[in-house]
């Protein structure tokens, strides 16, 4: 799995090789290491990286970056919101922080060393994507989402609205009046987030027609 994992990332352009060089301008390598979720649906590996580890110099990544500010309402008003919809809606954003690219110049504080197989040679990669494990990936993630929201306002009023308000990182809960309004605003949110890379996905409704309408859609209960 944790093969799959890294060939997937590869593959999907989210991390690609080097001249297998160390640079001479400042860099960073990361340490990664799984983290097994058996429950899961969709991830049961899930490859993380440690921006807190320590080079050296007793410095990590992580103590140089900056976090960036709180930019989501808390989690509690979100829910309160949520529940006041007759309709409800819920789903998340497939690999959201790697769908948001990093400066070119910047990835050299993202490098990894990884190998295929014990008998290959270790060979450098850098990550191209925000980087789940860096202090500063919320915010990155968050803002880029904001931002898309911040664009959609003329054309899409609702879908923008809900993505500025009805995200909590890449949970999205939401919900609409009627059957008409949800569907409606399903596939609004669904088309901008789209045209920027951002898949929803896990769809879950209490709204029956919409259940049926597809296959992805389940049913949301209140377990």
């Amino acid at each position: 799995m944790y093969l799959e994992f890294m060939e997937e990332y590869e593959a999907m352009g989210h991390m690609s090789s080097t001249n297998n060089k160390i640079p001479d301008s400042p860099h960073y390598f990361i340490p990664h290491q799984c983290v097994l979720r058996p429950q899961s649906t969709s991830t049961k590996l899930r490859v993380v990286f440690d921006a807190s580890s320590r080079t050296s110099t007793q410095v990590a990544l992580n103590d140089i970056l900056m976090v960036g500010p709180t930019i989501q309402e808390e989690l509690y008003s979100t829910l309160l919101r949520f529940r006041l919809h007759k309709f409800a809606l819920a789903a998340d954003v497939k690999k959201m922080y790697r769908q948001v690219m990093v400066d070119e110049a910047d990835r050299n504080f993202q490098l990894i060393v990884w190998r295929r197989d014990p008998s290959e040679s270790l060979k450098i990669f850098k990550l191209n994507t925000v980087t789940y494990g860096t202090s500063p990936a919320p915010y990155l993630a968050i803002r880029c989402l904001s931002r898309l929201g911040e664009i959609a306002q003329d054309s899409c009023p609702k879908a923008a609205k809900v993505i500025q308000n009805d995200f909590y990182v890449d949970d999205l809960l939401t919900g609409a009046r009627s059957v008409e309004d949800l569907l409606s605003l399903r596939d609004e949110v669904s088309q901008v987030l789209q045209e920027a890379g951002f898949e929803l996905a896990k769809w879950f409704s209490n709204c029956p027609e919409l259940s049926a309408s597809e296959s992805a859609v389940m049913p949301l209960t209140a377990d």
